[in-house]
């Protein structure tokens, strides 16, 4: 079924079972696991089936030291950031649930065993294979403490148009598009939230009045809700941990890896095909190995590198494309070496994308860098409001030098390893690869903001992802992660949307819309 927001009144008041705000990777997940239950669902969406410039400025927001691309990393539409990601799936380390001494705030509620079955289910939500092939136990990537796994694609990437006619044409889940919650009300006692407030950019009101409600907007947005809505300092907040422990993952070329045995670099360069989807090789330490060396995880991928890329003919062309207005002055400095190097090196990048079998003798290596939970790391509320008149999301956001020094230690540790099994030496020094800075960016990926914990002074949600202190509010999504590991978070997202999916399932009342 489907509601357009736009077409409804200040003084119409829905009600439902379960109201999931958010039509993302995880409330998706739980609409499409509902589905055909005896649960009456209800699915907000912001905007519609596709990007409205309206809506995806209220993505906006303001950063304390750094500018953020705050709207290029969400999406405001049936799908959310499905529909602009690379579809990258990559389940969580073990040693990513485990609590260490070492580690400030680290730890899970429960180990990594406990979403191994719902791994399992989000597999299939992202059309892979339920048991990915085995990776070559003779590959120098594959032995201790080195090791490798796969980062599958998935087929299709965009969860809304997968799910889309599944939901418009079910019995008990009602999609409402352009609905913009502005906050969720509580009871006198602050315990229960008794409506959501929708108020949209161009001035629509309404209301809902749900018996339970999963909050699914995200990593920034849901923490900016709970702020936003109306109670002294927030829904969830009395320890001042909303918005708390944002965390992200750091993308960053790390090295140039000279290979001897091409055959085993090519899982990491060229897709193998995984069922219906396609994957690739990342590797890096062992579990047993970062915990013993005190290590952040780091997970490295690599692409294929030509040593023509160092000359200085081709690290001004590439500036030229980055930046056209340093064209003439970068123009002017090129030598008469440099037109027999751009042509060399421009044929070999074209072959190297066409040809499996072309030759290569070097990876780049881009590692995806874990960052510890950090307190200070934060979302709060901006002084800047948007279009529909709330308050804007504030980021504080520092990487910190334990981060940067630790990815250091795991790169000796890597080098170590893979010069006994006759790769490299593993060049690593930073002045040795600053042109490769460019490829730097950060992951778009919003963490930690709810973080799960059983105690409510350590944690916004507990180990059902329920609010502490409220009893029919909870929330999905990797904002309730406590750690981020080095993974790509949406397959994770979904394995934890397909638990707590399980889990309202048995708790929501059995009644359905009237």
């Amino acid at each position: 079924m489907l509601i357009d927001g736009r077409t409804l009144k200040a003084e119409d008041r829905l009600t439902t079972d379960v109201c999931i705000v958010g039509a993302g990777a995880a409330g998706l997940t739980l609409a499409q696991a509902l589905e055909g239950t005896a649960t009456a669902v209800m699915l907000l969406d912001s905007g519609s089936f596709r990007s409205e410039p309206s809506t995806q400025s209220l993505a906006e927001g303001t950063a304390e030291h750094s500018p953020y691309p705050f709207s290029e990393s969400r999406a405001r539409c049936f799908g959310g950031s499905t529909t602009r990601w690379s579809g990258a799936c990559v389940p969580l380390d073990a040693s990513d649930f485990q609590a260490k001494a070492w580690l400030p705030y680290s730890g899970w509620p429960f180990e990594r065993t406990e979403l191994l079955p719902y791994y399992r289910q989000a597999q299939q939500v992202f059309g892979l294979p339920e048991t990915l092939p085995p990776l070559p136990k003779d590959s120098p990537f594959q032995q201790s403490p080195v090791e490798t796994k796969w980062v599958a694609f998935s087929q299709p990437l965009d969860l809304g148009r997968k799910y889309r006619q599944q939901i418009l044409r079910s019995r008990n889940v009602t999609l409402v598009t352009h609905a913009n919650v502005a906050q969720l009300v509580p009871d006198e006692h602050q315990c229960r939230v008794v409506r959501i407030e929708i108020k949209g950019p161009d001035g629509e009101a309404f209301a809902i009045a749900p018996q339970r409600v999963i909050l699914a907007t995200g990593g920034i947005e849901n923490a900016r809700l709970l702020l936003a809505s109306n109670c002294p300092n927030g829904l969830g907040n009395q320890h001042d941990l909303v918005g708390r422990f944002f965390m992200e993952h750091y993308l960053k070329s790390v090295g140039i890896l000279p290979i001897g045995q091409q055959r085993a670099a090519c899982l990491f360069t060229d897709l193998r095909p995984l069922g219906q989807t396609f994957g690739l090789g990342t590797f890096g330490l062992t579990d047993d190995r970062r915990d013993r060396e005190q290590l952040l995880n780091l997970h490295v991928r690599g692409y294929r590198y030509s040593l023509l890329e160092d000359t200085a003919a081709v690290i001004a062309a590439k500036q030229m494309l980055r930046d056209p207005a340093k064209a003439p002055s970068l123009w002017r400095n090129l030598t008469p070496d440099s037109w027999q190097i751009l042509p060399r090196y421009a044929g070999w990048h074209l072959w190297n994308k066409v040809n499996k079998q072309a030759q290569f003798s070097h990876l780049r290596l881009q590692a995806w860098m874990e960052q510890e939970p950090d307190p200070n790391n934060r979302v709060t509320l901006s002084s800047v409001r948007d279009r529909a008149g709330q308050p804007q999301a504030h980021l504080t956001l520092r990487f910190s030098q334990k981060m940067w020094d630790g990815a250091v230690r795991s790169l000796q540790q890597l080098d170590q390893a893979l010069r006994q099994r006759g790769l490299g030496p593993l060049e690593y020094d930073a002045a040795r690869i600053q042109h490769l800075a460019s490829y730097d960016k950060i992951g778009l990926h919003h963490m930690g903001t709810t973080r799960m914990h059983q105690s409510p002074r350590q944690g916004v949600v507990d180990a059902d992802c329920r609010v502490h202190g409220m009893a029919n509010l909870y929330v999905a999504g990797s904002s309730v992660f406590p750690t981020g590991g080095a993974a790509n978070p949406t397959l994770t997202i979904a394995a934890l949307a397909l638990r707590l999916a399980e889990h309202i399932g048995t708790k929501a009342p059995s009644r359905h819309l009237s």
